[in-house]
C-alpha cells in the first residue's frame, strides 16, 4: 500500500476503499480517512469514519483507527467528504506525529 495515496486522500478529503486485515480476516471498507498519524509506540495509524464494508466493530457509519501495515490494498474515490464535527486534530492522541490531517 502506497501511504502517499492515503495522505493526499486525507488532504483532498476523498474517500477510499481499502481491504483490511483484522482478526485473521480480510475485508473491503469504505472510509472517510482524517488523519495518518504515529502512535507512542512508533506505529503508523489512520483515523476515519467507516461508511461501508465489513464491521465487527459496531454499526456504520462510525470511527475506526487503522494501522497501515494492515491495509493490504488502497483504492483513492472520486467521493469528496466534509468533515466530520467529532474529529479533533488537538487530540493528545495525535501528539506523537501527525503526518496528515483532514
Amino acid at each position: 500500500m502506497d501511504s502517499g495515496d492515503l495522505i493526499d486522500a486525507v488532504r483532498a478529503h476523498r474517500a477510499v476503499e481499502l481491504t483490511y486485515r483484522s482478526r485473521g480476516a480480510v475485508g473491503a471498507r469504505v472510509v472517510h480517512p482524517h488523519v495518518v498519524y504515529r502512535t507512542s509506540t512508533g506505529k503508523l495509524c489512520m483515523d476515519g469514519v467507516q461508511v461501508g464494508g465489513t464491521t465487527t466493530s459496531g454499526p456504520l457509519p462510525g470511527w475506526r483507527d487503522f494501522q497501515l501495515m494492515r491495509i493490504v490494498e488502497l483504492h483513492v474515490l472520486d467521493a469528496e467528504f466534509a468533515i466530520d464535527p467529532g474529529y479533533d486534530a488537538a487530540s493528545p492522541k495525535y501528539r506523537h506525529g501527525l503526518l496528515a490531517s483532514a
